[in-house]
Formats: C-alpha cells, structure tokens, sequence
C-alpha cells in the first residue's frame, strides 16, 4: 500500500472532528493524563521534483522521513495513521508562541550514528543532494500515548517484527486507539541548515507567515531570469487549459489581475498548453520525435508501462509537472524509481526562464519559425489592433511576453 503524507488523509465529518477533539481536551484536563507523543514529518517531495530528482513513488521512502523522540517511553519505531515514524534522538527549541506577536523561528536538531540508524543515513543523503533541504516541510504531531494505533500493542517475539494472536492485538488497559485524536498540526518550512557534524544536522525553521522585517513588494530585480513558477500564477500558461466549473470564476479572475485585462477574450490564452522543451530550450519534439503534440498527456500510472513518446503529469500543490518518455519504461511497481523524474525513462517539459523559453510558449510568429504547432486549440487566436488595441504581433498580452524579469534592468546597467 502506498505510504500517506499527514496531510493527504482524507478530512473527517464535522462530527467526528468535534469527538476527537473533545477526546484531546478531556485527557488534557486529568490529574494523570497520559504522556504526551510527539511526531515530526519531513517532506521533501516538492524538492525532488523542482530538482528533477529520481525517487519511489509508491512508498516515497526517500522523499517523507518520519520520527519521533520518545525514546523515554519507547526506543522502537512508533505506528501513527498506519505510518511509522522511526525512534530518533531530536532536540527542538523555539517552538512555543509569546505574545509578543512574532512568530516562532524553531530549531530542530537530529543526532544519530547514521553507521547503527539507516533512516538517518538517508535522512542525510537526502540533505546532501538537495541542498540542505532548504524549503522543506516538516509537520509537528503530538498527541497522547493511549490514542496510538492499535499496532504498536502487538506482541513482539524478537527480530523486530510484530505478532498478532488471533485476529487482534492485545491493547493494553486505558489505551483507547483513535488516529484522529491530536493537537492542532504545526507547520514550518526548513530555512537553513545551521550546523552539521558525523552525528547531528540542525536547521532553523520558518513559519509560513513569518513576515517579520519583510518589505513588499519582495521581487527580486533580475534582468534575465523570470522569477514565475512555469505553469503557475504570473505565468499562467495552463489556466485557460485548467478551468472547472468549480474553480472557472476564481480563475478567471486571477488571470485577468495577472494580464491587466478585464476580460479573458482581450487575454486571448491558448486553450491548450503543449509540452515545448527543456531547460536548455532544446524542443521536445526534436528530442523525442516520437511525442505527438496533439496527444493529451495523462496522470502517471505506478502500474503502467510507457513506450517512447507517451506523455504524463504529476501534480503538486495544484501545478502538473509533464514528461516525455524518451526510453520505454518499465512500470514503477516493477522498478521503483523508473517513475518521473527519472531522467534516464523522461524528458520534463521545463521553462529556461528566459526570453526565449517565454517565445516558445506565447509567440506564435516564435513558434512558426521553430516548426511548432500552433493550429488550432495550441494557438492564441490573431487579435487586430482594432479590437484589442494590440502591440507587436497583435497576439495574447496585446504583443508582450508575460516574462517574469526585468530586461530594462540591463539597459541601465549598460547606461
């Protein structure tokens, strides 16, 4: 079965919320309440995909590390929504909120021989290869000892391994297991990595909404870089491709903010957003001549195996990120890391952030001299002057590029 992140479980009804909760608050308000467990979650999937990283898709074993630091109460492996969170010595600082008003910044220390803890071996490795795992997120759990999954009260003959008898384990007297019942989750983001020895990593965290000392507008000034997520907000190459009638309006509107348009026709968006090319700007279709921009990529299969030219998508955070198969690929169920981004099976359909790369995905003149498709649902329609007060090629963004950078910057540098 494929492992759950904490937050991809599926929301509970009101009522179910609202027990468990009350659950949380009567134990709190015992004389002798049981111990209190903590947990902690480190993604770093968002980083292995940003940094097109190969990794197991099914049990994501190298992209979600788990541990808890109860080893007081419990020196092996601790079982929570059918995940296990592997015992580790870890030291946290800073997590608790003043009234001062500014948000706490925690540390978070793990110290480990990775020779004797496998988990902190590629917990370390993973913080080698994607750079000190800066933006990571890492999620705080804490609930009571007697709310745990019922497996952690299975008997254990040795060897590690859990042994049912009968057809349930044996739960102590006074524990109640419920993997609803916890605190409120807290949330950071791994800011840096602030010490490293053969033992211990220590990162300093960030809260989301810790503007503290922040200045807005917070862009950076950079001439031949754009700073838009491709496919995302301020690029908006997907979005007339990803309305739903639930989400049409909002986006509708973001889009509009974004171009400085008061409409979606004067945006004149392509309806469809094909893969293009690479980082390099090297064309998909001359890279893989047997991808076919007409076809519709479809959500990767962990099952499936993919022939050269086949097209998917993952999605993260409401943004698809596609490949290319450039070499037929095995299913990942056969072999783990055969899935995206595995760089050996895909080609990603990347943005160079540059002037050209943003030619290759609005300009269809660009287009036409590169041999691109542009027919049909691929193209932006060719708007007059007359009726959209166009620039340039009369076509999407009245003529301009919705690049991301400031080319004027060079022109004052150069000045």
């Amino acid at each position: 079965m494929a492992t759950k992140k904490i937050d991809e479980f599926p929301s509970l009804p009101v009522s179910k919320s609202l027990d468990s909760g009350k659950k949380i608050i009567s134990e709190l308000q015992r004389v002798a309440p049981s111990q209190i467990i903590t947990l902690y979650e480190v993604d770093v999937e968002d980083l292995l995909i940003d940094q097109i990283v190969p990794y197991d898709v099914t049990n994501k074993s190298d992209a979600i590390f788990r541990f808890h630091n109860n080893l007081k109460l419990i020196q092996q492996d601790v079982i929570w929504k059918g995940e296990r969170y592997s015992a580790m010595p870890i030291q946290v600082d800073g997590y608790e909120f003043t009234t001062k008003g500014t948000a706490p910044s925690p540390k978070l220390t793990i110290g480990a021989d990775e020779n004797e803890l496998e988990r902190f071996r590629t917990f370390k490795l993973a913080c080698r290869k994607l750079g000190d795992l800066i933006g990571a997120k890492v999620t705080r759990v804490k609930t009571f000892a007697k709310y745990l999954d019922e497996e952690n009260f299975y008997l254990n003959f040795g060897g590690g391994t859990r042994t049912v008898i009968g057809d349930t384990s044996l739960v102590p007297k006074g524990f109640e297991p419920d993997p609803n019942a916890e605190f409120p989750r807290e949330i950071f983001y791994i800011e840096r990595k602030s010490a490293e020895n053969g033992s211990n990593l220590e990162f300093e965290l960030a809260s989301f909404v810790d503007f503290e000392n922040k200045n807005l507008p917070n862009r950076l000034i950079i001439a031949r870089s754009c700073q838009f997520k491709y496919r995302g907000e301020g690029c908006l190459y997907e979005y007339s491709s990803g309305y739903s009638n639930a989400q049409d309006a909002d986006l509708r509107e973001k889009a509009e903010e974004a171009f400085g348009k008061d409409s979606m026709r004067r945006i004149n968006l392509p309806t469809k957003a094909p893969l293009v090319a690479d980082t390099q700007n090297t064309l998909i279709k001359d890279a893989v001549p047997e991808y076919n921009e007409q076809m519709t990529p479809e959500k990767y299969n962990t099952t499936k195996q993919y022939t050269k030219g086949d097209a998917v998508f993952i999605e993260k955070n409401s943004i698809k990120y596609y490949f290319v198969c450039r070499l037929n690929a095995p299913s990942a169920a056969a072999d783990t890391f055969a899935a995206p981004p595995n760089r050996r099976y895909w080609l990603q359909d990347s943005c160079a952030k540059d002037v050209k790369g943003c030619q290759l995905r609005w300009s269809d003149s660009y287009k036409d001299k590169k041999g691109l498709n542009t027919a049909g649902s691929f193209s932006m329609s060719k708007a007059t002057r007359s009726a959209y007060h166009a620039l340039g090629d009369g076509k999407t963004h009245g003529g301009c590029l919705p690049f991301g950078g400031f080319p004027a910057v060079k022109k004052l540098e150069d000045s």
